[in-house]
């Protein structure tokens, strides 16, 4: 980040990317723009913008945010549709592309 240049690409980290460089990239001279970009991803990455996980006394994953945050952010657990949709999603016979 220099405040002059934006510069944002794409990062899958999985097989089938390896081997097919699919990764897009998108080069932006606008100041403006770049100065926006910046200022979000330093506060999206501030200790103040930060969480802990940590597992409970059963041993599941238990969220939230650090003391002081003044942002407030929904808890890290998938809603019903969304485990729905990745339960549908498993079903793809997508092993050998990967």
């Amino acid at each position: 980040m220099n405040g002059e240049n934006l510069y944002i690409d794409t990062l899958n980290v999985d097989q089938r990317s390896a081997v097919l460089n699919t990764e897009i990239a998108l080069i932006n001279r606008s100041r403006e723009l770049a100065v926006q970009v910046e200022h979000a991803a330093r506060e999206d990455t501030s200790p103040e913008s930060s969480w802990f996980v940590l597992a409970d006394g059963s041993g599941a994953p238990h969220s939230g945010p650090r003391k002081g945050c003044g942002r407030r952010h929904k808890p890290l657990l998938a809603s019903f549709q969304q485990r729905i949709r990745a339960a549908l999603f498993s079903l793809l016979p997508i092993e050998g592309q990967l």
